[in-house]
């Protein structure tokens, strides 16, 4: 779990930006990846199998993922809370974000190809 919460820790800059550019946050992966690559950023979700992202309020995130299976077919999974505050902003160069995950248990995924040749 430990890889995973540092794959997410390289998405959590691109959130909070998201969060202060647009006023609300992204409602799917692609459309994040899409700001990130707007704004000439690299941001690798090749990690996941699953990233889902579903707002609670206006400043709290609720980000359901899952990584790619291992050989044996089992990802990881996860829940992250994020939480945006603007009154938490201690300086102008970092973003008020506070994250609380949960690990959720394996789970058997079955991998796909949707490339049709």
């Amino acid at each position: 779990m430990e890889k995973t919460r540092k794959i997410l820790k390289e998405i959590l800059p691109m959130l909070g930006a998201f969060r202060v550019e647009k006023k609300r946050w992204p409602l799917h992966a692609a459309e994040l990846q899409a700001f990130a690559f707007n704004l000439r950023k690299p941001l690798d979700l090749a990690q996941f199998h699953r990233l889902s992202f579903r707002p609670m309020t206006t400043g709290q995130l609720s980000v359901d993922f899952t990584t790619l299976p291992g050989e044996n077919l089992w990802a990881d999974r996860g829940q992250a809370e994020i939480h945006f505050s603007i009154d938490d902003q201690a300086d102008g160069d970092t973003l008020p974000l506070k994250v609380k995950m949960v690990s959720l248990p394996a789970q058997q995924v079955e991998v796909r190809s949707y490339c049709a040749i």
